[in-house]
């Protein structure tokens, strides 16, 4: 899929209050608007999350579906990184389709780029 002339997109964050107990030792569930009313999902990753989940397991190894590994969870960061994917055409690998926005979110979901 060719999502190079998309670059505007909206990526939906929990309430603040909610976000922001988040810390560098949480995963967190991303869900992205593309300006053409894809959305789609994927999770992000600290590495401190996967450097913690190696340490504490031993398992030899960490996998996840549609994971985004980031160096931290703050909204500024996981923006950059959407619009990252975007430019250099990795999204559609790190994020699945899950529909149209307006059939999983509502008929009034209104695109706010980020």
């Amino acid at each position: 899929m060719n999502l190079e002339l998309t670059h505007r997109f909206q990526v939906l964050f929990p309430p603040d209050d909610l976000y922001d107990q988040k810390d560098d030792w949480t995963e967190v569930d991303l869900m992205v608007v593309l300006e053409n009313g894809d959305f789609y999902s994927s999770t992000a990753f600290p590495m401190r999350y996967i450097n913690a989940y190696f340490h504490r397991y031993n398992g030899g190894y960490f996998w996840a579906k549609d994971m985004l590994i980031v160096p931290n969870v703050r909204k500024k960061t996981i923006q950059l990184a959407v619009g990252t994917a975007l430019r250099e055409n990795y999204f559609d690998q790190i994020f699945s389709l899950k529909g149209r926005a307006s059939d999983v979110l509502g008929p009034n979901f209104v695109f706010q780029p980020s």
